[in-house]
C-alpha cells in the first residue's frame, strides 16, 4: 500500500477519509494523491485540510513547517483537480492513467451533487478499477482519530466463504494492521452457514483468531455482527455482481458499505475467479 489515492468532495465525511488516508501514508512511507473533481468551477483547496497542518496538530511536524519538511517525513502529497459533471467518470479515468495500491473514500447514504454515495462507487472501483478501497461511511468516525492522528483498530471482522476466496481478505486486513503499528487485537471470522471454510490464517504476533458462525442473509448477519462486536473494521474479498437480483438490487458489498457500522476494506478478486460476492 504504497500509493495511497483519495477522492474528496470537501464534505465533513470527506474529512474524515482524509485522516485516513493521510495517516495510512505516513505508516507505509507512500504517497498520497488527494483529488477533487468539479464540474466547471474552480476548486478553492481552502476549503479541504491543510497537510501540514494535520501533521502539525498530530505532532509530526512543528507549526509554521515548510512544504518541503512533508518529505523529510518519507511520504509525498499530491493534490490533484478535475473537471467533469461525472464525479465517478472523472476517478475512474484517473485511475486508469495513475493507478493505486489504495483508495481511501467517504461515502454518503444519500446522492446528491459531487456526493459519492455507496451504490454509486462501490461496484466501479472494486470492479471497474479492481483497486482495494477503504470506504468511510457517512456517520462513521472510523479508526483513525481525525484530531491526533491516533489509530485504534482492535478488532476486525473477516466475512468469509469460500469463493471468492477470502485469503485475499485476510491477508490484506492484517497488512493494514501492522502498517498502522497495531499490535495486538482481535480477528474474527465469520460466515453464514453450518460450516467455516478451511483457512490458512496469516501468524501475526499478538492477534488472536475467532470463529463464529451464521445463518440467515448475508448481509444483515455481516452488519450485525459487526455491531454485535463492535468491530473496527469489515474486510471483504469482492467479486461483482452475481444475476439478476444483484444487478437490481446491488452487489453484497455495495449493501454492507451502505449499512455498515465501521469502515470497510474491499478487496477485489484476483482475475479468473466465479463471481460470487
Amino acid at each position: 500500500m504504497r500509493s495511497i489515492f483519495h477522492p474528496t468532495d470537501f464534505s465533513a465525511a470527506s474529512r474524515i477519509g482524509f485522516a485516513h488516508a493521510l495517516r495510512i501514508t505516513l505508516g507505509a512511507a507512500g504517497t498520497l494523491k488527494i483529488m477533487h473533481v468539479a464540474g466547471g468551477t474552480e476548486v478553492d483547496w481552502s476549503a479541504h485540510p491543510g497537510v501540514r497542518e494535520t501533521l502539525a496538530q498530530w505532532g509530526h511536524l512543528p507549526p509554521g513547517s515548510r512544504r518541503e519538511d512533508v518529505g523529510r517525513l518519507g511520504i509525498r502529497v499530491k493534490k490533484v483537480s478535475r473537471r467533469d459533471d461525472d464525479p465517478l467518470h472523472g476517478l475512474l479515468r484517473y485511475l486508469e492513467r495513475s493507478p493505486a495500491d489504495l483508495v481511501v473514500l467517504a461515502t454518503h447514504r444519500r446522492r446528491g451533487l459531487a456526493r459519492w454515495s455507496a451504490a454509486m462507487v462501490a461496484a466501479p472501483l472494486t470492479q471497474q478499477a479492481a483497486v482495494t478501497t477503504l470506504y468511510l461511511p457517512e456517520a462513521v468516525s472510523g479508526f483513525v482519530c481525525s484530531e491526533t492522528g491516533v489509530v485504534r483498530l482492535r478488532r476486525i471482522l473477516f466475512p468469509v466463504a469460500a469463493k471468492p476466496d477470502p485469503h485475499l481478505g485476510l491477508r490484506a486486513g492484517m497488512a493494514l494492521a501492522q502498517l498502522l503499528g497495531c499490535e495486538d487485537g482481535q480477528a474474527l471470522l465469520y460466515h453464514v452457514g453450518p460450516t467455516m471454510p478451511s483457512l490458512r490464517l496469516p501468524a501475526v504476533p499478538g492477534w488472536r483468531w475467532e470463529r463464529r458462525l451464521g445463518a440467515g442473509e448475508v448481509v444483515d448477519g455481516v452488519v450485525e455482527a459487526a455491531t454485535a462486536v463492535a468491530a473496527d473494521l469489515i474486510v471483504l474479498v469482492t467479486a461483482g455482481h452475481d444475476g439478476l437480483l444483484d444487478a437490481l438490487r446491488g452487489s453484497i458489498t455495495e449493501r454492507i458499505v451502505s449499512r455498515a457500522p465501521c469502515p470497510v476494506l474491499a478487496v477485489p478478486r484476483q482475475s479468473g475467479g466465479t463471481a460470487d460476492d
